[in-house]
């Protein structure tokens, strides 16, 4: 069994396709979850996560240092939010 890590989740199906056209054609093979609920998403009064391209475990670096390269994210957004690093400085503290 194959350990799949999520890298990217989106609504329009569209932008999933062409990201996930770009990951295959530098070789990584990709997995689509939850294309065919996230259609049904005009019907239902819930919330819809999304469709969600999964990697394997081992393409991980390279598919997210690729979706920062093509502009899909930002070095950034893996930076620690101020709330991030209150709650890791208190968890410290309790550790102690």
């Amino acid at each position: 069994m194959r350990n799949l890590l999520q890298i990217a989740s989106f609504f329009n199906e569209i932008e999933m396709a062409m990201v996930r056209n770009k990951l295959e054609n530098i070789g990584i093979r990709t997995h689509i979850r939850d294309e065919h609920i996230n259609a049904l998403r005009e019907f239902s009064s819930g919330s819809m996560n999304g469709v969600k391209i999964f990697v394997d475990q081992d393409d991980y670096p390279r598919a997210m240092n690729f979706l920062i390269e093509i502009g899909h994210y930002k070095a950034d957004d893996f930076q620690p939010t101020w709330l991030d690093k209150v709650l890791h400085k208190i968890f410290n503290k309790l550790k102690s």
